[in-house]
Order: C-alpha cells, then sequence, then structure tokens
C-alpha cells in the first residue's frame, strides 16, 4: 500500500486496495464497498470509490514526499557521516554504557567548543554544541549528565541505545576567508529602504509647519523633500555605500548604518551643517536595510515554549528579521525589532529572589575583573566523587548496606565545624594564618598516623600545594595535623543562609531539585556568551567585516555568534563552602566506622559490608531497591586537586599573584600630611577585592579612576537613603576606601559604618589639619580597629617647604590662634622674597596657574581681572565633564563658569602642577593657609598676594 498513485478503481484489485486503505484509516474491517457507502453516506459506489481514490492518492503523494526528504536527509547524513570520519573525531558506542566516557570526554574535549552529533542507523537525529571551556565536573552536574544520561526518557544514552556518538571540536569562521562586499541598498524596493524613513519624517515636519503656520520650517522641509524627488531619481536603481555621504549633505541629516551583532558602526556619515534628525538603520540583509530606532524593553513578552517556536516558524516565513537566543532545547529568547519573546524561568526567579533575601547577591566575584581570585577560588572548589575501597564486582549489590545524606547539598549546618559561609571577599594576599572564614593555600601537610590518616591516603583528600576551606583546616588542625598556610582570601563577616521552601521544593523540567542547580549554578564561569540569527554565506561576511566576535555557522542555516562577555559574576565561594561541608560530614560519619568494613564512598553515600549506625545528617538506605554501583570510581574522592609532587621550587610555578601580607582589620584610619601616599598605598595594595574609591567630588573621583583605573563614587552616593543607591555600592563593592576624611563630619561616618558593617572600610585623610567640613562636628578617629600614620611625604621634594609645612602642622597641633598663624605665613613668605602685589600677579599669571582664596567674594574679584582668559568651572557631572572640573580654552558642553579663583576648602585632595598663588585676605582658619601651601610640590611654585 502506498507505493504508486492509482489512475483508476476499475481493476478488481484496486478496488481492493481502496477498501483496505479505507479500513487501515477508519480502523474498521469492511470486505464489502455497501457499508463504506453507508459509511460516508455517499450516493453509489461509483462516487465513493472515486472520493477514496482521491484520498488515497493524496496519501500516496505525502507519503512520496516524506520520503524523498528522508531520502535526502540520509545522504546528507551518509556526506557528513564520511567526513566526519575522515576527520580525528571521537566515536563512542552508546551501547557500551556509561564507563569511562565522562572522564574520556573531560580529558579529550575540557576547554573547548564541541558539536555533538548522534548517528542511529547512520541518521543524524540529533545535533548539538556545547561550551566546556569552564570547570568541567561543575557544567557535568549542571548540564552534563542531563544531555547525555539522566533521565532516560530524555538523555541521549536512554532516547539512542544503539547509536553512536561523534564528538568534535565546532568549526570557527576565518574573516580571512571572505572577501568585502561592496552593499547597493535596493533589495526588492529600488533603495527606498533607505529614503522610506526620510519621507515619512520630512512629510510630517513640512505638514506640521503647514499647519502651524510656520513659513520658516515650510520652507527648510520643502527644500528637503525636492532633494529627496532628485535624490530617489539619481538612485533609482539603489543607493551604494559611498552614495551615503551626498545624501547627508543634500538633505542635511546624519545617517548610521549597524550590522547584526556589531559593536561598531558599519556606515556613519554626516551632514556639513547641523543635522536635522539622526536616522539609525541595521543591515538586516545583504543591499538591504531597515530603521531601527527601537529600543529593548526589560519586560519582553512571555510565551511558552510551543508559542515561541510558532513565533519563530512565522518570522521565518514572513522573512521578518529576527535574532535569538538558545538554551539545552531549543530557541528560548526571540529578538524583533520592535518586540521580545520569551520563556518563563520560573527557577531563576526563583534563584534571584533567594540571593536578595539571604544577601548573596551581593557577594559575588568577578571572573574578569577578578580572574586570579577566580581561579584561586576555582581551585578550592572540590567536588566530591566516588573511591573504591575493595572491588565491587566481588560483591552483591542487593546484600550490602547503604547510607547516605538526605539533600547533602542542604545539611552544612549539621556540620561540626560550621562557621558559616565565605560571603564578602574583601583580602586575597599572602598570610601565615587563617585570618577569617576563607580559602587558603597550604603545603607541607603532615598527618599523624592513625584512622585519619588511613581515610586520606585512600580518599586523597588533602595535599600539599592545594587550597582548602578554612573550616577543613579546622577540622584537620582537630586531627592533630599540621600544614604551612601561604595564601588565601577571606572578609571581614561571614555570611550565614539556610536554602528557603521554594529553592528545597522546587524541581526543574529534568527533575533536578533548584537547590542543587543553583549549588552548580553559582560556580558557573563561563566566559562567553552566544546569539543567534538565520542567514547564509552572505550575512556570514555582513557581520564577520564588523565584529571581533567568533562566528559558527551550522548546517541548517542559523548562525551563531559567540562573544566573549565584559563580565560573568559567580559565588563560586559558596559552592566551595558548600562542597566541603557535605565532605566534612561524609568524613565525621567514616571516622565512626570500621575501615575494613567500607566497600565504597560516592559523594554523599557509603556502601559497606556490614550495617553501620548512621548519625547527623545520615539516613539507613538498606530498603533502596534501586541502588546499584553505575558510578565511576576514580583516583581521589574530590576533584580540581594537585597531587603531593611538587618541591618548593617548583611550587613557585604555581603560587598565586595576590597581594603581599597585611594586617587584617574590618575598619582602618590612614593619617597623615597631604602626598604622604595614604591614598596611592591602598589604590596599589592589589591584595584588597572590588575597592570603590570615594572622594567628596566628582572632579577628584574621576581624577583617580583616570589615574589608577580604579571604580570611583563620591560621598553623597555612599551616604544617602535612596536603598537602590546603596544596593549598588554593596553589589559591587567588597572594600571602601574613603578619601579627604577631614571633611567628613562624626555623623556621616557613623553612617557609613552602620550602612556598609560588612564590607571593608578604609579612611584616608590628614584629621586635625586639612580643613574640615562645615556642616557638623568634625569626625574623631573612635571606632577603628586600627590607625595606620603615614610620615613620608612624596608630593614635596622640597626640604624648605617641608620644613614650613613641619612648623604648620605643629602650631596647628598646639592650637595657635588663626591670627598668629597667618601672620606667620606672611612673614615667612616676605623674608623668602615670595610675595607680590595684585599688579604685579597681573603680569606673571597664566591661565595653567592656580589662585587660592579664602570666601567666594574674592575668587569673583579674580575672575572678573582675567575675564579676557578662557578658563571654566564646570557645575555638573555629564559623560565628558565633572562637576569642580577646570577646563582651560573653550567653554565645555555642560553647565559652567568663567572662573579664574577657588575657595581653599574647594581643592582638598589635588595637587598644583604650576604656580600657586595664595590670597592672604580672609583666610579665616587655622587651617587654611597650610591646606592651601600643601597643594605645591615645591617651594618655587608658591606666591603670597
Amino acid at each position: 500500500m502506498f507505493e504508486r498513485k492509482l489512475t483508476s478503481f476499475r481493476k478488481n484489485d484496486d478496488k481492493k486496495l481502496l477498501r483496505d486503505y479505507f479500513n487501515s484509516q477508519e480502523g474498521k474491517n469492511f470486505t464489502r464497498i455497501t457499508p463504506i457507502i453507508n459509511y460516508f453516506g455517499i450516493g453509489d459506489a461509483n462516487d465513493t470509490y472515486e472520493y477514496l481514490l482521491e484520498q488515497y492518492n493524496q496519501e500516496v503523494e505525502k507519503r512520496q514526499k516524506q520520503q524523498k526528504a528522508i531520502k535526502a536527509k540520509q545522504s546528507r547524513d551518509k556526506k557528513q557521516l564520511k567526513k566526519l570520519e575522515e576527520r580525528n573525531i571521537w566515536v563512542y558506542k552508546i551501547s557500551d554504557g556509561v564507563g569511562e566516557f565522562k572522564s574520556q570526554l573531560k580529558k579529550k574535549f575540557n576547554g573547548k567548543s564541541i558539536v555533538v552529533d548522534v548517528y542511529d542507523n547512520d541518521i543524524r537525529v540529533k545535533s548539538i554544541r556545547i561550551e566546556l571551556t569552564g570547570n568541567f565536573n561543575n557544567w557535568w552536574e549542571q548540564q552534563g549528565k542531563f544531555i547525555f544520561i539522566y533521565p532516560e526518557d530524555t538523555s541521549i544514552f536512554g532516547l539512542y541505545p544503539d547509536a553512536k556518538i561523534y564528538i568534535y571540536e565546532g568549526k570557527e569562521f576565518n574573516k580571512n576567508e571572505f572577501k568585502k562586499i561592496t552593499q547597493i541598498f535596493k533589495a526588492a524596493d529600488n533603495g527606498k529602504c533607505v529614503f522610506n524613513p526620510i519621507r515619512s519624517w520630512a512629510t510630517g515636519k513640512y505638514e506640521h509647519a503647514v499647519e502651524m503656520k510656520n513659513k520658516s520650517s515650510k520652507s527648510k522641509y520643502k527644500i528637503v523633500l525636492e532633494n529627496l524627488d532628485e535624490l530617489e531619481n539619481k538612485y533609482s536603481n539603489g543607493v551604494n555605500e559611498d552614495n551615503i555621504d551626498e545624501i547627508c549633505n543634500k538633505l542635511q541629516i546624519d545617517i548610521s548604518i549597524e550590522k547584526p551583532f556589531c559593536v561598531k558602526k558599519f556606515i556613519t556619515c554626516k551632514s556639513i551643517k547641523k543635522a536635522l534628525k539622526h536616522f539609525r538603520y541595521l543591515n538586516t540583509r545583504i543591499n538591504h536595510v531597515e530603521l531601527n530606532e527601537f529600543v529593548l524593553n526589560e519586560k519582553p513578552e512571555i510565551v511558552s515554549r510551543e508559542e515561541l517556536l510558532k513565533i519563530k516558524k512565522q518570522l521565518e516565513q514572513d522573512e521578518t528579521y529576527f535574532t535569538f537566543d538558545k538554551d539545552l532545547h531549543n530557541a528560548c529568547k526571540i529578538y524583533t525589532l520592535d518586540k521580545v519573546y520569551a520563556l518563563n524561568n520560573e527557577m531563576m526567579e526563583c534563584f534571584n529572589e533567594f540571593e536578595i533575601d539571604t544577601g548573596l547577591i551581593n557577594c559575588k566575584i568577578d571572573d574578569i575583573y577578578d580572574a586570579e581570585l577566580s581561579e584561586f577560588i576555582k581551585d578550592g572548589t572540590h567536588y566530591n566523587g566516588t573511591v573504591d575501597f575493595k572491588d565491587v564486582t566481588k560483591f552483591n549489590i542487593k546484600k550490602v548496606f547503604h547510607i547516605d545524606m538526605k539533600k547533602a547539598y542542604t545539611q552544612s549546618h549539621l556540620c561540626k565545624y560550621y562557621e558559616g559561609f565565605l560571603g564578602k571577599i574583601t583580602d586575597f594576599r599572602l598570610t601565615n594564618k587563617i585570618e577569617g572564614v576563607g580559602l587558603y593555600f597550604i603545603k607541607d601537610i603532615v598527618i599523624p598516623e592513625g584512622d585519619f590518616k588511613k581515610l586520606n591516603d585512600k580518599l586523597i583528600i588533602y595535599q600539599n600545594y592545594n587550597v582548602y576551606t578554612s573550616a577543613e583546616l579546622k577540622f584537620l588542625q582537630s586531627q592533630k595535623c599540621s600544614f604551612t598556610i601561604m595564601s588565601g582570601c577571606w572578609g571581614v563577616k561571614s555570611i550565614d543562609f539556610k536554602f528557603d521552601d521554594a529553592m528545597l521544593e522546587g524541581k526543574s523540567d529534568e527533575g533536578s531539585s533548584y537547590y542543587a542547580l543553583w549549588t552548580g549554578k553559582c560556580d558557573s564561569h563561563y566566559l562567553s556568551t552566544k546569539k543567534w540569527i538565520n542567514g547564509d554565506d552572505n550575512m556570514v561576511q555582513i557581520i564577520q567585516e564588523h565584529t571581533d566576535a567568533k562566528i559558527e555557522k551550522y548546517e541548517n542555516g542559523e548562525i551563531c555568534v559567540k562573544y566573549d562577555k565584559k563580565h560573568n559574576y559567580h559565588l563560586g565561594h559558596i559552592t566551595a563552602f558548600i562542597t566541603a561541608y557535605q565532605r566534612l560530614n561524609v568524613l565525621e560519619q567514616l571516622l565512626t566506622m570500621d575501615y575494613n568494613n567500607i566497600i565504597r564512598v560516592c559523594v554523599d553515600g557509603i556502601y559497606t559490608i556490614k550495617k553501620e549506625i548512621p548519625f547527623g545528617s545520615f539516613r539507613d538506605k538498606n530498603d533502596d531497591k534501586d541502588k546499584t554501583f553505575g558510578n565511576v570510581a576514580g583516583l581521589s574522592y574530590v576533584s580540581d586537586i594537585q597531587y603531593d609532587i611538587y618541591s618548593d621550587d617548583e611550587f613557585k610555578k604555581i603560587s598565586y599573584d595576590c597581594g603581599n601580607c597585611r594586617k587584617h582589620n574590618q575598619k582602618e584610619l590612614h593619617i597623615g600630611a597631604g602626598g604622604n601616599g595614604k591614598t596611592h598605598r591602598n589604590l596599589t595594595d592589589k591584595g584588597l577585592v572590588k575597592v570603590l574609591y570615594v572622594s567628596p567630588s566628582w572632579k577628584l573621583a574621576r581624577n583617580k579612576e583616570a589615574e589608577y583605573k580604579c571604580r570611583v563614587s563620591v560621598w553623597a552616593r555612599l551616604i544617602t537613603e535612596d536603598p537602590e543607591m546603596i544596593g549598588i555600592v554593596k553589589r559591587y563593592s567588597n572594600v571602601l576606601l574613603i578619601d579627604e576624611c577631614s571633611m567628613m563630619t562624626e555623623g556621616e561616618k557613623q553612617t557609613i559604618f552602620d550602612l556598609y558593617g560588612d564590607m571593608k572600610i578604609i579612611f584616608c585623610g590628614d584629621l586635625g589639619f586639612q580643613l574640615s567640613s562645615f556642616n557638623g562636628v568634625e569626625m574623631n578617629k573612635d571606632g577603628f580597629d586600627d590607625i595606620i600614620q603615614n610620615n613620608t611625604n612624596y608630593r614635596c621634594n622640597d626640604k624648605v617647604l617641608l620644613s614650613l609645612l613641619s612648623d604648620l602642622r605643629l602650631m596647628i597641633s598646639y592650637d595657635r590662634p588663626t591670627s598668629e598663624i597667618n601672620n606667620f605665613v606672611i612673614g615667612w613668605f616676605k623674608k623668602n622674597n615670595r610675595t607680590i602685589t595684585i599688579e604685579q600677579l597681573k603680569e606673571i599669571y597664566n591661565v595653567n596657574d592656580m589662585i587660592l582664596v579664602g570666601t567666594n567674594q574674592i575668587k569673583d574679584i579674580y575672575t572678573e581681572m582675567f575675564n579676557g582668559l578662557e578658563k571654566y568651572y564646570c557645575k555638573e557631572n555629564n559623560r565628558l565633564h565633572s562637576n569642580g572640573e577646570i577646563v582651560i580654552g573653550k567653554k565645555p558642553e555642560c553647565k559652567s563658569e568663567l572662573r579664574h579663583a577657588y575657595t581653599t576648602h574647594s581643592i582638598q585632595g589635588e595637587t598644583a602642577y604650576h604656580k600657586l598663588f595664595i590670597d592672604s585676605e580672609k583666610m579665616f582658619n587655622p587651617r587654611m593657609f597650610y591646606t592651601a601651601i600643601s597643594r605645591a610640590k615645591t617651594l618655587e611654585q608658591i606666591f603670597i598676594i
């Protein structure tokens, strides 16, 4: 049946064939035509056979098309298979079982981007791409085992027991393989893809001018429309890339054209005159652009997977431009030029709420900016595996005894050595002791003879030149072990949390518990992300010319563009502690048992010859009918272990690039004269983690940002009642470096202590000598764990000036009156011929010099005096300028005013590099002259007016 079409039903064999077709379709068993006539209600036998003939032939045609498609696919698959067999590809037969699959996959492809093709009877039934560029064991627990092994009804091993898996490195496009394409934007609309949006805009402007009776605008846009007519006629066959400049100048507009996924513009053309409008286009396919003015909505339309795939199919049929994201299963998010569609991700929402509620969201480390620390954490994250104490093949699994931990990742609090979790990491540096809850790199480990040494020799957990949690080191000390700590990472306060009901009870589509998946996700270190677009070689060429990303192309016409991430925030240190507490729970149980009774230790389970009594977090699993010895045993119970094979010289090659030793305090105060390196010392200490430099002004903050490449902010954003602003500080900073604290009030200091108690807080300033705040009581030295005095002046290298500054500090410390200090300074400078008159100032003043005064009224006199010279004071922040910034020359593009003198208060923390003029009038504070003079590097710079 269904092999060929029928041309008639005249033969008895044909009639029987049609009756059989009807019976097979309807599940009937009619041998004669009469019951079939009655079934359909058709007039006679001929009409009924005609109807059946038509239905049969339609089915034959459908089957033939399907067979043709199958044969075409088989032909393509065989060709692909032949190509694969000619390459150096790992082929694995699923029928061989799990066996060494996981370890061989890690050995052959860890750190690579791979393609997995599954062939069943020489037909490719599945093809996926996988990134193995992070921590392999984390990837396996989080994704790998659900792709290949579990559950049986959806995994590769379960669905295709007789298939072969072909695994090989994915091909990446080489930009040099393609020649540059010169596009002519015409497509099917002869250049209208460029002109139509411009015409729509210009027509709207013209009609509005007519309505408002604005003759000037009416005339202007009438000329634009006339010029547009001329250009459309001129470029009726399409607009070449090189014609864009002419269009911009003729129509007085700016045009930029982008390509999909490309950061830099493909074409940017500007009008010679100030543009009336900027048109942004997207090069959606070869020789075609579309207006691109859509701003992505943060809340996409949520749809089901089935709906999303229907939308994708419809967009493809309509040839509508879109890009999309993929997960393990299929498309999961679609971006068009005017809308975004996404799947509802309840699990990720649950994870996010849990991290916010517990404060864990503020404890993340960035793989990119904290690269060395991230590597250190990864080296200290040891996943627990399987070790055989005896040959398991000699035991009947049904007759051995089994105990394990219930929800092992949730049992941290039951560990005898529980001390919380490493939360915000503030320090990563050399040390020889446990500074706090953290991770530490050790050597010289000595384990005395006894039960624990016997277990460790078998499990190979604690070895030299490895990183372990502080909880494990305290466990080792309880076992009378000794070791040398070389470096570590820690914080000022541990974090304590438990999984809530949503995390404990939630399950993924594959049946995995949320808490377990979250633990794996915390240790996710994928440093690239992917975007997808449908296309051909032309689209590949369009994209590849203007992106530094890697381009991969699949056989089904989907192009994948892989980007390096700018950030990858993770909580790997939380995973390190969860797996460590799980491990310690297992070790505590093992230490109560007879070593000779143990058959196998499998993650959080123990198999024994005789029944053992479980305690703590363990439970009896002897009634478990599904117990097996299915897990593959390894040499070590833990992952990521360096074996004890290094000498001290070899150790130097694997040491970590961290900060030097430093006393650990939560709250420090660094005091000393300006230029004594208080700020410099802390900003160059690479042992401090996620430092935020905070100053009184954006001008000083941005100067430090440019000099030290550090993250910066200002006091106003730190001392605020805005929870969102406070949240940003907590989320992206672990150490606060607060500069010029002599200007801070005691109340502001206490606010910082209260708001940021889980962070390291470092104050820097010249308390008691630099000018204090106008707004309250100057902060005192109370509440700090340590006060560090800095005595070497690195700014000033003039011995005479240093002597003067020293004398002034002595007078201030003895509370000498303002008049006495002012008279001393003026007399000293007169004696050294460093005083000048206003007339002399007019002769020697240069626009690069600095004039400091006591009050705002005096500064205005000097601004009027030199109003012919362009020197501006910025009064707002924007992308280019900071509030308080001084700009010499052309007026800056921000709110600003002409200014040639500045109050001494306003320049605290800055250094003068040219001549420094100090007006001696209205110096009303005993610290004012000292603050002004200490801006200079040499005496030769300073003149007293």
